[in-house]
């Protein structure tokens, strides 16, 4: 691990001694990349996936509702994420499914090659008064990644 040592100055090069962008001092030869502008190693922002998103609800939801139609069970989540925990689930037989919005998150994909990067909030079947994320792959008529007609979740 390089030995840091916090200088007050913005930038400089000094002997063997580079300045990374906090502003702290890394001997040459032992830092693992450039420093990006956002702190990160330049190297893995660009070649490192992008960590799952929390597995928390949204801070606020519309207040209306948009009905969709699922053509085979959903499981609900406590994020937008299969790795999330499992909150319960909801089924084709209580369609239209009445959903407050949507959110980008992890892919849900089958055999096919059908996909979706969108999740929806929603009211959950089971148990009832359960709340999750199901993902939209499981929408009726929709494309792959598409949630068409409902709107985005508050970040």
């Amino acid at each position: 691990m390089a030995m840091r040592v916090f200088v007050p100055i913005a930038s400089f090069v000094l002997g063997g001694f580079g300045l990374a962008a906090c502003g702290s001092v890394t001997p040459k030869g032992e830092d693992a990349g450039t420093v990006g502008v956002d702190g990160r190693s330049a190297d893995s922002a660009v070649d490192s996936p992008v960590p799952p998103p929390p597995c928390v609800p949204p801070p606020s939801h519309p207040l209306t509702t948009t009905d969709i139609t699922l053509f085979a069970d959903a499981d609900g989540h406590t994020g937008t994420d299969n790795t999330c925990p499992k909150t319960g689930v909801s089924f084709t037989s209580s369609n239209p499914q009445h959903v407050w919005c949507r959110r980008l998150g992890g892919e849900v994909r089958d055999s096919a090659n059908n996909y979706n990067h969108w999740w929806i909030w929603t009211e959950l079947d089971q148990p009832v008064g359960a709340v999750g994320w199901i993902s939209a792959y499981y929408i009726e008529g929709q494309g792959n990644d598409q949630a068409n007609g409902i709107p985005e979740c508050p970040p």
